[in-house]
């Protein structure tokens, strides 16, 4: 199953893809979905993230030897839908970096799992686009303020609930365009840790809840992109995301 979130009528529905429309889904993350009889036509409703998570982890140096995984945080405020501006403020110039990133939802509350429990607890697998500027994080040292700014988050646009821990361990190709032009190229069979070991590791910390996002790494040397620029990310067997770059104060942002 596919999962998101569309708006229509003012109302926030969950639901999954159908043809060129949706499918409206009854439940939750937490309660799981199944399927109700309303369909969505296409351009009858705004396609929205596919959650709204209240913790967003971003594993650091996922290719990288490190002993054990090690976690950044973005505010809940960085998430934006599929399609959404990425905002550039006037005090960081006209240019970020894209990090394209396979991302874990959580679908169950756990805190200290053990490896092979702990994969009981994910729901599925979207897209995220880790957007950086890494200048405060290599002049300040500064790592929430380098990823944490508003609309840095792209998400979506579905949660794919069907691609498994064993998969990611197989490879999955992960891509970055921009402009169409491919910039940036990864696989998850390169992660130096699996998704089992990332998730005991952060719940030896965090008390994880259904709908939590944790973005497992991006491969070395991401590209960057400025403002004017469209950037597209794409995992294998997950899905693509595409978003304008805009600068803050211009139209639309």
């Amino acid at each position: 199953m596919r999962v998101g979130r569309v708006e229509a009528g003012g109302e926030t529905h969950w639901c999954e893809p159908d043809g060129d429309g949706v499918r409206l889904l009854d439940g939750s993350i937490a309660e799981g979905f199944t399927r109700g009889a309303r369909t969505l036509a296409g351009g009858t409703y705004r396609q929205l993230s596919p959650l709204e998570p209240g913790k967003i982890l971003v594993v650091l140096g996922a290719f990288r030897p490190d002993p054990t995984p090690q976690f950044a945080a973005k505010l809940p405020s960085t998430i934006i839908a599929p399609g959404a501006e990425i905002v550039v403020p006037p005090e960081i110039g006209n240019a970020v970096t894209v990090e394209p990133e396979l991302a874990v939802v959580i679908g169950a509350r756990v805190r200290r799992g053990v490896p092979d429990d702990v994969l009981d607890a994910v729901f599925g697998y979207t897209c995220f686009n880790d957007v950086t500027h890494l200048p405060y994080l290599r002049e300040h040292g500064d790592l929430l303020r380098a990823k944490s700014i508003d609309t840095f988050g792209p998400c979506g646009p579905w949660i794919d609930t069907e691609v498994t821990a064993r998969d990611i361990e197989a490879g999955l190709a992960i891509t970055a365009c921009v402009n169409d032009a491919l910039v940036h190229t990864g696989n998850t069979k390169a992660f130096t840790h699996r998704v089992g070991d990332v998730l005991r590791e952060a719940t030896r910390f965090y008390t994880l809840e259904p709908g939590d996002l944790i973005s497992l790494g991006t491969a070395p040397d991401p590209a960057l992109a400025t403002v004017g620029d469209t950037v597209r990310i794409e995992v294998e067997r997950v899905g693509s995301l595409t978003n304008p770059i805009v600068a803050e104060g211009s139209r639309g942002a």
